[in-house]
């Protein structure tokens, strides 16, 4: 632990080529600010008891009065790095997270290795992998060679990563996303929700049968908000929307629980991995807030309803073999703002059947309209455009047709639902 009065930074570096064991009831590993460098080890075990006042986590660096802060822990592809806090204390009646990093772009914090788990075993509930919390904002950049897991299934309603900041602070979470010429292939398995708050986080779910357990959200910061996924503190709320990029590469990798973008935020989620899979309810709540969903991994299924408020957008491409998406959908508030709506349900193919994205229901709730778009999209390939024979029980399809579609918007034969 570094003092925080110190005139100069402490640089710690450990080279370690056997098993490192650190047990402590304050903070095993701790910058605040300050270099620690540890490399070289086959093993590393980190546990916080948590018996002093503000212990609980694991992994901290924080940079204090502008002092550059680091913390880099790395060691080779078939190395194991476990991370444990067994109980959260601090008098303040705050929490603690496993891994917390408030340190400005440029510093932050590095956990590279084989195999990496981060949970906790306390009985509080709060993040385990997070950003800022009492600082402006952080960075971390988690990469597994073998697996990384984050949680545990019993306890999957946590939040297992959060990109938080406040003010104008912008913080960053990467897991498994590789830099420049690197290959990253490890499961990721993340067991809570993941939330980009005035912040980016990017997961790259490559592993075969990676997943995600729990909901994921794109928002603006907002303090005293427990509920809303961010948690109880000081300070001012984030000025800038969240991104989130979601990547699930790994054959049967998929998710189970909703997606939320809310504030001018946004979610990408790509679903190229074969047998690839998403569960769950998709929104895009408020002024330029977007979710966008791309299924070109071969039987990738995504299943859930969209709901789309108050200028929310989102879009599809389902371009994969035998790929399908399906769902209800419904807009709120679209024809109120009066700007131009493009609307395209394409058919996948499956068998000698083909499915309608929406399950023959699109509802307007802001007009009182409903309108079945199954007919008018069953003759359209999504491929080749080509109508299909003709059907005495199907609808001509017709561009720009307000009829079908308010203020004439115009739908093109990309293979994509986009509201």
């Amino acid at each position: 632990e570094n003092s925080p009065n110190a005139k100069t930074p402490v640089i710690l570096d450990v080279e370690v080529s056997g098993t490192i064991n650190l047990e402590t009831g304050h903070f095993p590993i701790f910058a605040d600010p300050g270099s620690i460098t540890i490399t070289g080890f086959k093993e590393l075990k980190a546990e916080a008891t948590g018996r002093m006042d503000g212990s609980g986590y694991v992994v901290r660096n924080v940079t204090v009065d502008g002092k550059p802060s680091t913390i880099q822990i790395t060691s080779t592809p078939d190395s194991k790095i476990s991370l444990l806090s067994k109980k959260s204390y601090r008098s303040d009646g705050k929490q603690t997270a496993v891994v917390e990093d408030g340190s400005p772009q440029g510093q932050g914090t590095l956990i590279q290795g084989g195999n990496i788990s981060i949970v906790r075993e306390a009985e509080e509930e709060h993040s385990i992998v997070m950003t800022a919390h009492s600082y402006t904002e952080g960075h971390i950049d988690i990469k597994g060679a073998q697996a990384v897991t984050i949680g545990t299934p019993e306890r999957k309603r946590e939040f297992a990563v959060q990109g938080f900041s406040k003010g104008n602070g912008f913080s960053t979470i990467n897991i498994n996303q590789p830099s420049k010429g690197q290959v990253i292939k490890g499961q990721v398995i993340i067991n809570g929700s993941v939330a980009a708050e005035s912040a980016e986080v990017n997961i790259n779910y490559a592993g075969k049968d990676s997943r995600q357990n729990g909901e994921v959200l794109a928002a603006k910061s907002h303090l005293d908000s427990e509920k809303e996924f961010t948690l109880n503190g000081t300070g001012t709320q984030g000025t800038q929307s969240g991104i989130m990029n979601l990547s699930f590469s790994g054959e049967g990798a998929g998710m189970k629980g909703n997606m939320t973008a809310k504030e001018g935020s946004s979610i990408t989620a790509d679903f190229s991995g074969d047998n690839a899979f998403f569960d769950g309810n998709i929104t895009a709540d408020g002024e330029k807030s977007s979710v966008t969903v791309n299924a070109s991994g071969r039987n990738a299924v995504l299943t859930g309803n969209v709901s789309v408020k108050d200028g929310g957008k989102f879009s599809a491409d389902i371009s994969g073999d035998k790929a399908a998406l399906t769902g209800d959908v419904s807009l709120t508030g679209g024809s109120q703002r009066r700007r131009p709506l493009d609307r395209q349900i394409s058919p996948v193919r499956n068998g000698r059947s083909h499915k309608c994205f929406c399950k023959r229901r699109l509802h307007m709730e802001s007009d009182s309209r409903q309108r079945c778009l199954h007919a008018e999209a069953l003759w359209r390939h999504s491929r080749s455009g080509r109508r299909r024979p003709s059907d005495k029980n199907r609808t001509p399809f017709r561009r720009r047709d307000p009829g079908h579609f308010p203020h004439g918007s115009d739908v093109s034969r990309q293979s994509a639902l986009h509201l």
